[in-house]
């Protein structure tokens, strides 16, 4: 099972501002879709946590290095990792 991942993603002009950069919802859905697709990975999906646990998940804590906007055509790289943390 591997729990560090990173994924990478071409930034398409959908999820650009007026200045053409990066909006930060859309920073966040790719967040959000990438933190799905890496639970998928490793086997702690939402339906199967509630259907085996009625449990589900949550996006405890967050870090973000942006050195520069992102800009359309660009790529971005998300890094994951599982930590093992109970509760909150």
């Amino acid at each position: 099972m591997e729990l560090k991942k990173t994924y990478t993603f071409r930034v398409d002009t959908g999820a650009l501002n007026e200045n053409k950069a990066l909006t930060l919802s859309a920073l966040q859905r790719i967040i959000v879709t990438v933190s799905e697709e890496h639970l998928e990975n490793i086997g702690l999906d939402v339906p199967k946590l509630m259907k085996e646990y009625g449990v589900s998940w949550i996006l405890l804590s967050l870090t973000a290095e942006i050195k520069d906007s992102i800009r359309a055509g660009e790529r971005l790289s998300v890094r994951t990792w599982h930590t093992n943390k109970k509760g909150l």
